[in-house]
């Protein structure tokens, strides 16, 4: 049964583990869908057609039955030769919502409207003057006044009052067509298409039809409207663009290149969101316009679509898009809640399951460097979610077992190692810098020279142009020397000072000083929370947060020069906390033990994303968060 509670908003996560956040923007954007029906669908038909309620509940209609929503289970509903109250059939052609609320089904046997109260179906036994009819084929409905309707039914074009349910037929300017498309859009103006070509708007009442456009001889399927211009779909032409006054502005089609290239001239379905993007469903796939730009998303890893054929789309009241495709297969969309598909990173002869993904670079071009632990380093595309093999001996780089990665200025790329020394790498070019046999934990390339932390051997620092090492080594007794010899993360903030996580206490240089001041955990409110710590960042105020081993996050505040909690720590209690990243939109995201969490500094509220998110897991390796140039977020694990 339907409730009656408060609208429930359906939300869906979109992001990408190894891990990549879709940064909305007009070009180049990852449309990542939510799956939400299974992986075989639930039909072997399509989803016709899909509705959203006053509730905020999905139905959407299949030829194997009408199904419901409400963001938790599907509910199916079906015809029942015993029960006058279920639907008329379960070939379901169109759902649609009137003005009032009221939920009807278009079917291949007449239409009826959902009751939530009774939770039952109410059936429209249609008469054509004193002549009832049977078996009708309903295709679609729209309300053009108050309790008035028009309606497809056998590809004739009727109106009625639900009062008096009398089919009346509806001419256009005094001839009958074969009605392919009825559609109500803004403002209340609707549009009628035809088998071959002809699009009608209607006037001030139903016997003021005027003949808009035509186009080829193939049916017309869809109608949007965005400003003054109409989007005329059909199946088997593409797209026309026109204007209000009937005339051509451009074309989309199949057989046409560039920005007018769509996926498919079978065209099933046009809508429009909130940002102006125009959306074309077809036969193979969806075309995206925006900003005089076109992206076709098709049934590949990234995009996540359950079937490359799409039957119908939808915009709900919080901009999500709902696509039905064949098979029976349902997905949602919305720019700004996140879904984390796995990516996993192996290559030739290896396990999948155990490519300990430790740092990540970028290149000029958009690609990203990803260091594995055990095994080879990897280059990876992710506008096309593929691996990219290059010419070494058996496609292999001579640098693996990458711990930490950094890029200098020159977008030169540096790259410590486990046990295999440090490495640079300029285009395509790799350079051994050092044979020091040690576990470089973190690499921080700076205009002078390259910071090494290590794990056991202490701070390191190359002077590229002097080509010499200096060594920092932990000393109880020494004055300004680091806290441990056991480093985890090397860090610059914006005022150039250099702070060290550790196994014990936090380390800080300040610009020009030799010295090293050191930070330890004690019964003061103001000190750190734990001696281990992972991670360190500033935000975009100059804040330096800091991951610890079982406590959450410290704040340091570079005014006070003292240390504070952070406000949420209570829902984050004994997280180990991995990596800390500040997104283009300044909300600061940290991977844990327990997850990866968002956290939203303007409201002060905190998320925490689950398996159920698409997340790899709950454990993530030190340090292995990195955001691209685009806005990408990447968390490393312990399996991609």
């Amino acid at each position: 049964m339907v409730g009656t509670g408060k609208i429930v908003k359906y939300i869906s996560f979109i992001c990408l583990i190894l891990n990549i956040l879709p940064q909305v923007s007009a070009q180049n954007k990852d449309f990542v869908f939510e799956q939400i029906t299974s992986e075989a669908g639930i039909t072997f038909n399509a989803v016709n057609s899909i509705v959203e309620d006053d509730y905020g509940f999905i139905w959407f209609g299949t030829a194997s039955g009408l199904y419901y929503y409400n963001t938790s289970e599907i509910t199916q509903y079906n015809f029942s030769p015993t029960n006058d109250n279920s639907p008329p059939s379960d070939k379901i052609l169109k759902v649609y919502k009137d003005r009032g609320g009221r939920i009807w089904i278009c079917t291949g046997n007449g239409l009826a409207y959902f009751d939530e109260y009774t939770n039952s179906f109410s059936r429209i036994s249609f008469r054509e003057s004193d002549r009832f009819l049977n078996n009708m084929t309903v295709s679609s409905i729209v309300e053009y006044a108050p309790a008035r309707y028009l309606v497809i039914i056998d590809e004739i074009l009727y109106h009625f009052d639900i009062k008096s349910p009398v089919l009346r037929e509806v001419e256009l300017q005094g001839e009958q067509y074969a009605i392919s498309l009825l559609e109500r859009i803004e403002e209340g103006q609707i549009f009628v298409g035809t088998t071959d070509g002809l699009t009608f708007v209607m006037g001030d009442s139903i016997s003021d039809f005027t003949l808009l456009y035509k186009s080829s001889p193939k049916p017309v399927t869809a109608i949007c409207k965005l400003g003054q211009n109409i989007w005329i779909g059909q199946d088997g032409a593409g797209v026309q663009l026109i204007s209000m006054d009937g005339e051509l502005i451009t074309q989309y089609s199949e057989k046409l290149t560039g920005n007018q290239r769509i996926s498919s001239d079978r065209v099933r379905d046009i809508v429009q969101r909130k940002n102006h993007e125009i959306w074309i469903g077809s036969s193979m796939g969806i075309s995206v316009i925006s900003g005089g730009t076109i992206q076709n998303i098709d049934q590949n890893q990234l995009h996540g679509l359950p079937h490359l054929a799409v039957f119908d789309l939808y915009v709900d009241t919080n901009n999500g898009t709902w696509v039905g495709t064949w098979s029976g297969g349902l997905a949602y969309y919305n720019d700004y809640n996140f879904k984390f598909p796995h990516i996993r990173v192996s290559g030739k002869n290896e396990s999948p399951s155990r490519s300990v993904v430790s740092s990540f670079a970028e290149n000029s071009d958009g690609t990203i460097w990803i260091g594995i632990e055990n095994s080879d380093l990897k280059k990876f595309d992710p506008e096309n979610m593929i691996f990219i093999s290059e010419d070494h001996p058996a496609n292999k780089h001579p640098v693996s077992r990458v711990k930490s990665i950094s890029t200098d200025k020159n977008n030169q790329h540096w790259m410590g190692t486990l046990y295999e020394g440090l490495w640079s790498v300029d285009q395509h070019e790799f350079k051994r810098r050092s044979n020091h046999p040690v576990i470089f934990s973190s690499i921080l390339a700076v205009d002078n020279g390259v910071w090494m932390g290590t794990r056991l051997s202490g701070l390191i620092f190359y002077d590229i142009n002097a080509n010499t090492f200096e060594y920092f080594r932990a000393g109880d007794k020494t004055i300004g020397s680091i806290s441990s010899d056991y480093i985890w993360n090397v860090f610059m903030d914006s005022k150039e000072n250099l702070w060290i996580c550790s196994d014990f206490g936090l380390s800080l240089k300040t610009k020009n000083s030799s010295q090293f001041q050191r930070f330890f955990y004690n019964v003061s409110s103001n000190s750190l929370s734990r001696n281990l710590n992972y991670t360190i960042n500033e935000d975009k105020n100059g804040k330096i947060w800091i991951g610890t081993a079982g406590d959450g996050i410290d704040i340091f505040d570079p005014e006070t020069k003292s240390f504070h909690k952070f406000s949420l720590n209570a829902s984050i209690a004994n997280a180990e906390v991995y990596s800390i990243l500040e997104d283009l939109e300044d909300n600061i995201w940290f991977s844990t033990n327990q997850g990866i969490y968002l956290y939203y500094p303007q409201n002060n509220t905190l998320r925490n994303f689950t398996e159920q998110d698409g997340i790899l897991g709950k454990q993530y390796h030190p340090n292995s968060g990195f955001i691209s140039s685009t806005g990408k977020l990447y968390f490393g694990g312990g399996n991609g």
